[in-house]
C-alpha cells in the first residue's frame, strides 16, 4: 500500500512529504523508485524494512 513517498530536497525545501495515513498499518518499508514514481513498488530497491 503507498504511504507516500520521500524525494530528494528541492529549492523550496520541500524534500520530506507527510506519509498517508494507515490505521491498521504493521510495518512500514522504503523503496527507491524512478522519478515519477512507480505503478508497483520496486522491491530489489527496498532500503528500509521496520516494525511499527
Amino acid at each position: 500500500m503507498d504511504a507516500g513517498m520521500l524525494m530528494a530536497s528541492t529549492a523550496t525545501g520541500q524534500g520530506l512529504q507527510p506519509m498517508k495515513d494507515i490505521a491498521s498499518a504493521q510495518a512500514f518499508a522504503m523503496t527507491v523508485e524512478p522519478e515519477g514514481g512507480s505503478v508497483n513498488p520496486t522491491l530489489s530497491t527496498m532500503t528500509v524494512v521496520g516494525n511499527i
